[in-house]
């Protein structure tokens, strides 16, 4: 698989270069790792499982795709509402493509790989498992981040709400004490 290096290790590396390095700017290096190992993990899991339910362990699965779709799915999770340019297209001042959209193409792809004579040379399973992994991880960590910011928020309130009790306090200390 991985003996073929424009085919498969190539648009693998740039695949994680591309996503990997924004998701890891985004979620951090922990955040990161275990999305890399659970959509690996649970990729090979899947495929595993569909090669004993279909009886079809013919198929020679090598490398990582599963956890790279995992960071894909993760990242254009994330940024499903954000707009890309591809290599500048489309041109113009028009938005670009939204990150649902890659999302919809990347899983349509590989769908379409299973209904060809690809399907025997591309481990299908273990990208769509590794993707639905990766917009499951990105979803939780999307969650966790809006947890986080509304705790810091009811944090900063009830910081304000006390000064400003402190505050009423020492006026009322001071009114007594003039009288």
């Amino acid at each position: 698989s991985h003996q073929v290096l424009v085919k498969h290790l190539l648009p693998n590396m740039v695949g994680l270069w591309v996503f990997g390095v924004g998701l890891h700017d985004d979620v951090g290096r922990g955040n990161f790792l275990a999305t890399y190992f659970s959509s690996g993990v649970l990729a090979m899991l899947g495929t595993l499982c569909y090669g004993v339910a279909s009886n079809t362990l013919n198929l020679t699965s090598l490398g990582a795709s599963g956890a790279m779709y995992g960071l894909c799915g993760a990242y254009l999770w994330m940024h499903r509402l954000d707009h890309f340019k591809i290599f500048g297209f489309p041109p113009g001042n028009s938005e670009g493509i939204s990150g649902l959209v890659l999302l919809a193409v990347a899983g349509g792809l590989n769908i379409g790989y299973a209904m060809t004579p690809m399907r025997f040379k591309v481990d299908v399973t273990s990208h769509l498992v590794g993707m639905l992994v990766g917009v499951l991880a990105g979803h939780w960590m999307e969650k966790k981040r809006e947890e986080k910011e509304q705790e810091e928020l009811l944090e900063k309130q009830r910081s304000e709400e006390f000064r400003m009790t402190i505050g009423a306090a020492v006026i009322v200390l001071l009114i007594l004490f003039i009288l």
